[in-house]
């Protein structure tokens, strides 16, 4: 049987036509007769291919579906390199998007806060690439500061340590719904709420936009002790949620995270549209801030009004004297300009509020100083118009 298929794989491997050995050829590259293929080295050449592409197809199923292990900070070590893990714990910053290289970035702390004695650190970077960085960011995944999280990724360890996320499945936000807190709550119990997701309203006394990121503060007129900080990220302003306009002296309602910046608490907003405007500032008189200044000074509340200048001081320009149509003939209401913000009005500004007869509408707080009632001005974008 042997010396049958010997001699059958002899013929096989020469030309019908010329005789000459052709060995695997097809065609005969002396005469150019076809050549019958032997049907065994056809079944071997699909049989290894098959089974190359079924290795490498189950090798990927074997990556992607086997269990990660779940670790701390605390228990990586430099021969972890590559390896596959899975940690749970906290955004400790907000995702960072890089529009130009496609890449998202922020950094995490475990469960435990846990500390790494040899690499010195309790935080590791988190890494997205392109295009999975963008399907995150479309999915609203992106984390903020105090998320709870859960990562999968693999370990690159140089002389820190980072985790490479490659599947937008392996990120997954813990968002438990928020709890409603009041700003009282917050004051006396924050360490309470670290790290929890929270609903919490109040007035904003303060706004600064710094393009890539938003400080305000919010404060209860009717708890006015204590003023939270509220950090809005470029992830929240610019790519997850439309923002909606909101400034100075509106009431709104924030969803987030209680966070912790410098050992106070801060509050960040998971996106754009967690928050929203509950009222928006109005104008008020001059005679109903009169009326109310006791309340309106105790609880530094915000004011808006249009109002006509009167007389201003010559020793000291900041200081002007203002009324309007709603308060009686020779009463008037002190305007107090902080002086780093009267040093930012070019010359034009400054003369046009030290120009008596001139209408103004601006922002204010109300305040008492040395007894006397006055509305300040703490930012230059608080002059509306004059």
């Amino acid at each position: 049987m042997s010396s049958v298929s010997t001699d059958v794989g002899r013929r096989e491997a020469y030309c019908p036509s010329c005789g000459r050995y052709v060995g695997s050829y097809e065609v005969c590259p002396y005469c150019g007769a076809r050549v019958r293929v032997r049907i065994s080295l056809k079944v071997l050449a699909i049989l290894a291919l098959l089974l190359s592409v079924g290795g490498v197809i189950a090798l990927y199923i074997a990556g992607k579906t086997s269990e990660a292990e779940t670790i701390y900070i605390r228990d990586i070590e430099p021969w972890m390199n590559y390896a596959r893990v899975k940690i749970r714990g906290y955004a400790y910053t907000s995702s960072y998007y890089d529009e130009v290289q496609g890449r998202l970035y922020f950094s995490l702390v475990d469960e435990e806060w846990s500390y790494n004695e040899h690499f010195k650190t309790y935080t590791i970077m988190v890494f997205i690439y392109a295009p999975t960085a963008r399907e995150i960011i479309e999915l609203g995944k992106a984390p903020v500061s105090g998320d709870k999280i859960e990562v999968i990724g693999t370990l690159r360890i140089r002389d820190s340590i980072s985790l490479i996320v490659d599947d937008a499945e392996d990120l997954k936000l813990l968002r438990a719904n928020p709890r409603s807190v009041s700003l009282e709550e917050i004051s006396k119990n924050w360490t309470e709420y670290l790290g929890m997701p929270i609903s919490v309203s109040g007035w904003v006394v303060e706004y600064e936009n710094y393009g890539s990121f938003i400080l305000c503060s919010l404060r209860d007129y009717f708890y006015p002790e204590f003023t939270l900080q509220v950090y809005i990220p470029e992830i929240a302003i610019k790519h997850i949620g439309e923002l909606p306009e909101f400034f100075v002296g509106d009431k709104v309602l924030i969803v987030g995270n209680l966070w912790e910046y410098r050992g106070e608490p801060e509050l960040v907003p998971w996106n754009g549209t967690s928050i929203s405007i509950i009222e928006k500032l109005r104008d008020y008189t001059l005679l109903e801030v009169i009326e109310q200044k006791e309340v309106f000074a105790d609880a530094g509340w915000i004011i808006k009004v249009n109002a006509c200048i009167r007389d201003y001081r010559e020793d000291y320009r900041n200081i002007i004297y203002i009324t309007d149509n709603t308060l009686p003939e020779g009463i008037t209401v002190t305007l107090w300009i902080y002086p780093g913000v009267w040093d930012e009005l070019n010359g034009t500004v400054r003369e046009g509020l030290n120009t008596k007869g001139n209408w103004i509408y601006i922002i204010g707080q109300c305040k008492y100083y040395l007894k006397e009632f006055e509305i300040a001005i703490y930012d230059v974008s608080w002059i509306l118009d004059w």
